[in-house]
């Protein structure tokens, strides 16, 4: 499904989708790798996702602190995201495919991998089989929640119509930020989980085990 060619086409128009459209005056725009702050990565979709799985849930793209310097995957990832901005549509899948395949290679080496991995085990699913949104789709200044205003306005052009097209039977927020997000403004027919975070993802949580458990309980119903 993730080099369909109604899927590349609605994840390049959600990449055109500026970010002022989004923080509007009030923007926590990073200091530094300015560039790659006005680039979007809305998201992932495993070859294998069908209408029905699983997507997951983040905040908003990390990588926005004062201090952050860019890493070997970014100067890989964020090229391919400008190039899928900016291409013809008859370029478009193509592109997409690619971004989803460097997404899945680069993904295990992120702190997010420590608690994605154990989301996916308790599911019983891949990540090939999983489809991956962020709520707000842009870095912020030290990686800030953005504002109210923010999050609806991604919601509204971006997560909420992709939610649509990707009709899932669970959708799962990795941490309590995007558990907001998706409290507050989904309002579609899917499942919903929260599997809370700590910082640098360092532990699992005693509430994100018992997260887990209940995800295990779903697949078991």
């Amino acid at each position: 499904m993730n080099t369909s060619n109604a899927l590349s086409h609605l994840f390049q128009r959600n990449a055109r989708i500026a970010r002022h459209q989004i923080f509007g005056s009030d923007d926590p725009m990073p200091i530094n790798l300015q560039d790659d702050a006005r680039t979007m990565f809305a998201g992932y979709v495993g070859g294998s996702y069908r209408p029905g799985g699983i997507v997951l849930l983040a905040v908003n793209p990390g990588g926005g602190g004062d201090a952050y310097q860019q890493t070997a995957e970014d100067v890989v990832f964020y090229p391919l995201l400008k190039a899928f901005r900016d291409c013809a549509p008859e370029k478009a899948e193509a592109l997409f495919g690619r971004i989803n395949d460097e997404f899945a290679s680069v993904l295990p080496r992120w702190n997010l991998w420590r608690i994605l991995k154990p989301t996916l085990d308790a599911a019983g699913v891949g990540l090939d089989e999983v489809a991956y949104l962020n709520a707000v789709p842009y870095r912020t200044r030290e990686n800030r929640v953005p504002k109210l205003h923010a999050k609806e306005a991604a919601w509204r052009m971006v997560t909420g119509p992709t939610l649509d097209a990707l009709r899932p039977g669970l959708l799962i927020a990795l941490g309590n930020k995007a558990g907001d997000v998706m409290t507050r403004l989904y309002n579609g027919s899917a499942s919903t989980e929260c599997v809370p975070r700590t910082n640098g993802d360092s532990y699992i949580s005693d509430g994100a085990k018992s997260a887990l458990k209940r995800i295990a309980c779903l697949r078991s119903a």
